[in-house]
């Protein structure tokens, strides 16, 4: 029962933190969210929470030496833009969580010489998987993927999804690429390419995907979500309010389907 009482101290919180407050009835649904504020801003204003205090950058002294490759040739390729995506998952069943993260290459059959930004990583580049090696509470990450044979993952990354899709136990990923997407199976923290195993590729432009047990059977089914429908060979050519090309944005093209 949400009492009048507490919603009108929920009341104050919420014209405090948010101006568009406007004076209506109470009841469940509006005073649900205000309290939600009301709870939000007690916590914050509790001694010792400080925003900078939750987090900080521990990339470098974990050892994640990651750089993405957006392959950008100054020919405004709509796929340079977007950014890329990983997946965290115990894909060697430790009980700490791995980072598997997606990386992208040239386009339009570009020389490496050509691009704005050299890669950072040795050729040919491939996504890369980092082993979490957590001991007595220092996160330290150390790069797999040769070892256990990411490096055959060489797409123009842009995301993964995690699941166990043949039930063995151990989790098993879907990369999603401008371009061919891939599966890899995971046979005891070593992969394997099973796309067209189970015929789950997709050559457009995937962007996101997920698994999960849609009908109920036990069995992780697949969703793959699709961005536009982009042509390397045919490009189309956006001008900025200068008259100057600039890059492309989502609306310019035909959406694909998931």
């Amino acid at each position: 029962m949400w009492s009048g009482y507490a919603c009108g101290k929920a009341r104050v919180f919420y014209r405090l933190f948010y101006r568009k407050f406007t004076a209506s009835a109470v009841n469940p649904v509006t005073c649900r969210r205000k309290l939600r504020y009301y709870a939000i801003a007690t916590w914050l204003a509790a001694p010792g929470v400080v925003a900078g205090d939750w987090f900080e950058d521990a990339t470098r002294e974990s050892g994640l030496d990651f750089v993405h490759f957006n392959g950008m040739s100054g020919e405004l390729y709509f796929p340079e833009m977007v950014g890329a995506g990983g997946a965290l998952l115990d894909f060697d069943g430790d009980g700490d969580l791995d980072l598997y993260l997606v990386q992208g290459h040239m386009l339009g059959n570009k020389n490496l010489s050509t691009a704005v930004f050299p890669p950072q990583h040795p050729v040919p580049l491939s996504d890369r998987l980092y082993r979490n090696q957590l001991e007595g509470g220092r996160l330290r990450f150390t790069d797999v993927t040769r070892a256990t044979g990411v490096e055959v993952a060489q797409g123009y990354g842009m995301g993964a999804a995690s699941g166990d899709i043949d039930n063995d136990g151990d989790p098993d990923l879907y990369i999603t690429n401008f371009g061919d997407n891939q599966l890899l199976l995971n046979t005891g923290g070593r992969f394997r390419d099973a796309t067209a195993e189970y015929a789950v590729n997709d050559s457009g432009w995937s962007v996101s995907a997920a698994f999960a047990d849609i009908d109920g059977d036990s069995w992780l089914d697949l969703y793959v979500g699709n961005y536009v429908d982009y042509d390397l060979a045919n490009p189309r050519i956006c001008l900025s309010a200068a008259v100057v090309k600039e890059y492309c944005g989502p609306a310019s093209f035909t959406v694909q389907p998931d």
